[in-house]
């Protein structure tokens, strides 16, 4: 119905209360009766026969009948009703608009209930992509099903409204025009939302890092990943604040992934005085060389323990050498194991670690220097 119309029937309508004929009030108070009984029983049926499907076949058609029941239910429901508007009103000045009127509300319930059971047909396939990103090692499938999930209802959502309008003579294609000029000015307008949200397709798609990931982001920004949104990714500091980084700050900066460690490097050095002899240099790096050798704790691969410089502290030793575990803390423990049983190594073939000094000789004092600026 035109604008015009619809005001047209709202001032007759006041006028046709008289016109109505009471058997036919009472045949459209029947059908409504009627049309509410129908809808009671063919839910209590529905659900009935929803339960026996579900003992007998797959989840997938009781799905299909949970989506289809209840919209049949209630299009054939509402064309009842519909129908008996019709009776109502029929041999008075108002039935052409009526007519009109219940056939737009008839094409919105038919809609509609294409859309319900589409929307419950797209729920079922997001709840199976749930199930199998739950499965899943990364934790991004987790946040991206519900945001699919959201916004692909907006869109069937959007469509149905746009097929309801081409239907009643509104020409969509233009209004889709008028829309897109929008947009464009729009995202001019926004530049930096569209680039966030190109951020996290890129974070979704690539996964370069995922919930509770340690990571750090060009020596700049370190810290435990707690979410991942369209807009921002939150980041808990390790002095416990929270940083909202936008998204588009991850296409052009290096992201450092502690998490994906499969070892954990230790790496420093200790210095021995040049009165060590030969052989009790040796006796200390093939100490710690079996030290490492026996622990289970460190992966056996790759190890280096040497003397690797002459420097005014004494020799120069490096220890390099890699943990299995990755966990901060059990890292830790193990690092302290490594340094007490080296300090216990080198006291045990009668040396000490040095530390970096330097040495400085004075061969004369001028004789008229005065003694208080010695001190």
């Amino acid at each position: 119905m035109e604008f015009e119309e619809v005001t047209q029937f709202l001032m007759k309508l006041g006028d046709v209360a008289g016109q109505i004929a009471w058997s036919d009030a009472m045949i459209a108070f029947a059908w409504s009766i009627g049309a509410y009984i129908f809808y009671k029983a063919v839910t209590l049926l529905g659900r009935k026969l929803i339960e026996v499907v579900s003992t007998r076949y797959s989840n997938g058609v009781r799905v299909l009948l949970n989506s289809l029941l209840p919209a049949i239910t209630f299009v054939v429901s509402g064309y009842i009703v519909l129908y008996a508007v019709r009776v109502l009103f029929r041999e008075t000045a108002v039935e052409e608009h009526i007519e009109k009127l219940t056939a737009s509300v008839f094409e919105a319930l038919l809609l509609a209930a294409v859309v319900w059971s589409a929307i419950d047909a797209y729920d079922y396939i997001c709840n199976l992509w749930e199930k199998y990103a739950e499965r899943t090692k990364t934790k991004l499938d987790d946040i991206l099903v519900p945001i699919v999930r959201r916004w692909g209802k907006v869109v069937l959502v959007t469509l149905g409204v746009l097929f309801f309008l081409q239907f009643h003579g509104v020409n969509v294609t233009t209004l889709l025009a008028g829309v897109s000029i929008g947009g464009v000015a729009i995202a001019f307008a926004s530049k930096d939302a569209l680039s966030n949200f190109f951020g996290a397709l890129i974070i979704f798609v690539d996964h370069p890092f995922e919930l509770g990931d340690w990571i750090q982001i060009d020596s700049e920004i370190d810290g435990t990943v707690e979410a991942v949104g369209l807009r921002t990714t939150r980041i808990r500091t390790f002095a416990n604040s929270v940083l909202a980084i936008p998204n588009s700050y991850f296409l052009t900066k290096t992201v450092n992934n502690w998490s994906k460690m499969t070892k954990r490097r230790i790496k420093f050095h200790f210095y021995l005085s040049y009165s060590a002899q030969p052989d009790q240099l040796e006796s200390v790096l093939k100490g710690i060389r079996n030290w490492i050798s026996n622990d289970d704790r460190f992966q056996q691969d790759l190890k280096l323990i040497h003397a690797v410089n002459f420097t005014p502290a004494g020799f120069q030793i490096l220890v390099y050498c890699f943990t299995k575990t990755t966990v901060w803390i059990e890292f830790m423990s193990i690092q302290e194991d490594l340094i007490l049983n080296i300090t216990k190594i080198v006291n045990g073939v009668g040396l000490t670690l040095s530390v970096p000094h330097q040495n400085v000789s004075i061969d004369s004092i001028p004789s008229n220097l005065p003694i208080s600026e010695l001190s």
